[in-house]
């Protein structure tokens, strides 16, 4: 009997503390929205435009794909540090991103793939540590597509310019712009020729493609009157991996009658 009344007192003190304990201040210059959504300021590239989105480089990324004529694949991504939007009449009109050469990647980690793409031969990217895409005209021929944009831009690569031309998926809405689009290029109108067998003979199994293909994913977010653009904040983008990175252990359970682990549908 004392035991039970003990543990009751006890149970009763910790409530009371509990009930007593202060309520943190809230910081009103605080932006963030908990640990999703942060506020900063950025800088218009668009004066004349109606809105203007701000590129998010952390959900923004250029994928690659190269390969040998014979034999090895390989494939990649480069982040896209930064970018702006116009937006005019609901319709995008302007647009230009800075690539970060420095952040290639190989899916296979590749360190001798790698120390040849980043080196002199291939993007040489101690000497040109960024690229450029920058829009020159931008048109929707047929709204019933699924390409809804043809862009005709400025791709420049180690401080070479040459004109590219590709369909673009381009969604606005809730002030949140995506963009995808897919496009391959000839290396060597860049000045990247190693190992080309449009330029150098008798490579044998050595000859890797002359053509480069990318895979540009967009997300921009609108720049309030202000100046300020709302974005997911790191804390929210590095759950959002560790989520994908835990998916397929999510998706396994225990049988514990059988136990047998069994996939969940």
């Amino acid at each position: 009997m004392k035991k039970k009344l003990l543990i009751g007192l006890f149970l009763l003190g910790s409530i009371s503390l509990a009930a007593c304990k202060p309520t943190p201040p809230v910081d009103e210059n605080n932006t963030d929205e908990g640990d999703t959504m942060k506020k900063q300021a950025v800088e218009r590239s668009y004066s004349d435009a109606d809105e203007e989105y701000f590129v998010s480089s952390t959900e923004t990324e250029l994928k690659w794909y190269a390969k040998y004529l014979v034999g090895n694949k390989h494939e990649g991504t480069v982040k896209v540090s930064e970018g702006n939007f116009a937006v005019i009449d609901g319709v995008v009109r302007d647009g230009k991103a800075t690539i970060d050469m420095t952040t290639i990647t190989e899916k296979e980690n590749n360190e001798r793939f790698l120390g040849d793409i980043r080196g002199a031969d291939f993007f040489d990217i101690e000497q040109f540590p960024q690229s450029s895409l920058e829009i020159k005209n931008i048109s929707q021929p047929d709204a019933s597509k699924e390409a809804n944009y043809q862009i005709t831009a400025d791709l420049t690569i180690k401080g070479i310019t040459n004109e590219i031309t590709f369909p673009a998926v381009i969604v606005i809405e809730d002030g949140i712009m995506t963009a995808n689009a897919d496009f391959t290029i000839d290396r060597t109108k860049w000045g990247i020729t190693f190992q080309s067998s449009s330029f150098f003979k008798d490579l044998g199994d050595k000859v890797i493609d002359d053509n480069i293909r990318y895979e540009l994913i967009v997300k921009a977010y609108l720049i309030d009157e202000d100046g300020n653009v709302t974005m997911p904040s790191e804390a929210m983008m590095e759950k959002d991996v560790m989520t994908d990175d835990d998916q397929d252990d999510d998706d396994v359970m225990i049988d514990e009658d059988e136990g047998e682990m069994k996939e969940i549908k």
